[in-house]
């Protein structure tokens, strides 16, 4: 029989088979997430999806074991249209990778998992020649839109290869907010490796886990992001496969954010002192250590139960509850906290209003939130990790609505 989703064995990153949970965070039904053809090919129901945070004993990577398989999300996936804070954000980031390359105009630049354009649209405004690759249909008609070169399918090594004769090396690559969606990471790497020029850099943004807790985790690990990226584990992972980590970098705000500088193994420029710096703040915090995760599990159970109050508050007053986010996000938050009935409706970031298939609860406009009294919004997830527009929210905020955010 078919079946939407598996179960890895080993880390992503090192193929160790050292992984152990520690923390549970529900599980999600198959058929809420998996794509209606794939579905048809099911003779029976399946179980739930687990969302169970595990960490590779070996090279210390976060990450889900549970993996939804190829055309079991693509259905879910959209793009927004660019935010202002996504505007910000990337502009920043965009004059970063330009100076650390010290990259000359017109320099190609390819975007991994470029979603609505916003730091290919950002290097271009620099001057670059940019190359976007992503899956998503959506995606692809915005670049089309923005008159940006696009294309539509994974990058792995074929298609790197393919870059390359018809553009030639890459300069610099990036990935926002990327990698932590892959589950073959390696197939990224050979990519990696075929078109970028031997004095490129690869530039990969990722949540940070410098401020990781039981709080902060419920709707920031979901099926659409499988890693959280330690520099413990990029250090080890990436002369894995003929790359170096040389760089490292947090950003506060507007999210906890890692930034990581790559180049071939062996390349021009020396490591970094920050790669150690970071390496060695990680451990000081104890972000990692027995005692840290052993309280993880408590701590997602104490926030879900502080929201489970909350719901319960306004369902108690008679005032309706939505969930807001990307889908992914929403429905591991809403099956961790365990709300199908509980949640009147969800609202999805990304604007739609249906889907191919029935995720369960009903998918509605910010426009039915208010015919139906919906009173308060729970946000699952980040705008700038999932690629929404916040200004959503204030709006919703000023018209008197209630947002409320999980953990502190």
């Amino acid at each position: 029989m078919a079946k939407t989703w598996s179960h890895r064995k080993s880390c992503r990153c090192c193929n160790s088979r050292q992984v152990r949970p520690v923390a549970t965070l529900g599980a999600v039904p198959a058929r809420a997430y998996s794509d209606p053809e794939l579905l048809k090919k099911l003779t029976s129901p399946e179980a739930a999806v687990p969302v169970t945070l595990s960490l590779c004993g070996s090279c210390q990577h976060l990450q889900l074991l549970d993996v939804i398989k190829p055309g079991g999300l693509p259905a879910l996936r959209s793009c927004s249209p660019i935010s202002d804070q996504q505007r910000t954000f990337y502009r920043a980031m965009a004059i970063d990778v330009v100076r650390r390359g010290d990259l000359a105009k017109d320099a190609l630049v390819v975007d991994i998992g470029c979603g609505n354009g916003a730091l290919a649209s950002a290097m271009r405004d620099l001057g670059m020649k940019v190359i976007g690759v992503d899956p998503s249909p959506a995606s692809a008609a915005l670049f089309k839109q923005a008159g940006m070169l696009h294309c539509a399918e994974e990058f792995t090594g074929s298609l790197a290869a393919k870059i390359l004769k018809d553009h030639g090396p890459a300069a610099a690559i990036t990935a926002s907010f990327t990698l932590g969606s892959v589950d073959n990471l390696h197939a990224i790497a050979s990519g990696v490796r075929h078109v970028l020029a031997r004095n490129g850099l690869f530039h990969v943004f990722e949540p940070s886990v410098m401020n990781l807790n039981g709080q902060t985790l419920p709707g920031i690990i979901h099926h659409d992001r499988v890693s959280l990226f330690t520099t413990t584990a990029a250090a080890a992972f990436f002369p894995s496969v003929l790359l170096d980590l040389i760089q490292v970098s947090t950003i506060d705000q507007p999210a906890a954010i890692w930034h990581g500088v790559v180049q071939h193994h062996g390349g021009p420029r020396p490591r970094d002192p920050s790669v150690a710096e970071l390496n060695h703040q990680e451990k000081l915090r104890g972000i990692l250590s027995p005692s840290s995760l052993s309280a993880m599990e408590s701590e997602v159970q104490q926030s879900i139960s502080t929201l489970n109050k909350q719901v319960k508050a306004y369902a108690d007053r008679g005032q309706g509850v939505a969930v807001f986010g990307a889908i992914p996000a929403v429905l591991s938050l809403i099956h961790a906290g365990g709300w199908s009935k509980a949640v009147e409706a969800v609202i999805d970031a990304h604007g739609r209003t249906r889907l191919d298939q029935d995720i369960g609860i009903p998918l509605i406009s910010w426009a039915e939130a208010s015919q139906r009294g919906i009173r308060a919004i729970i946000v699952a997830g980040h705008p700038l990790f999932d690629g929404w527009d916040p200004d959503q929210l204030a709006a919703y905020r000023q018209a008197g609505g209630m947002v409320i955010h999980p953990g502190p």
